[in-house]
């Protein structure tokens, strides 16, 4: 993710992925998943719908403008 990220201009700390900022916010992020995860089933469900919505978004922006 944060290799994409690093594509774009305003992230291009994030480089390739492997660097240390990178690594770092990857970190941060799996840590504040785990903490929601252990918060409850409810928290979790909600972010398991943020990031269903999120993904399918570009998957479909892609398919429009495919067609």
């Amino acid at each position: 993710m944060f290799s994409a990220f690093g594509g774009f201009s305003i992230f291009a700390f994030f480089g390739s992925g492997t660097t240390w900022p990178a690594v770092i916010a990857a970190s941060i992020l799996l840590w504040i998943i785990t903490a929601l995860v252990m918060r409850g089933i409810h928290t979790s469900t909600g972010m398991n719908n943020i990031t269903t919505v999120a993904k399918v978004i570009p998957i479909a922006m892609f398919i429009i403008l495919a067609i």
